[in-house]
């Protein structure tokens, strides 16, 4: 009788169970950032200018100082 199959690691239990801790700290960690920055839903938008506030932008195209 030949010897049982060896069992890929990504699908043991403790690999599959390493992967849900593993991913309850990263949205735990995400969660304190927002916090913690306290601008939310402005750190992903990207402006016509980089580096540049929108306000500034704004002022620029109507020629104002």
């Amino acid at each position: 009788m030949s010897p049982p199959r060896h069992e890929h690691h990504k699908h043991t239990e403790e690999a599959k169970e390493a992967r849900e801790r593993k991913k309850e700290e990263e949205e735990e960690e995400e969660g304190k950032k927002e916090r913690r920055e306290g601008e939310k839903g402005r750190d992903h938008v990207a402006t016509a200018y980089l580096g540049v506030r929108p306000k500034a932008v704004k002022h620029r195209r109507l020629g104002k100082p």
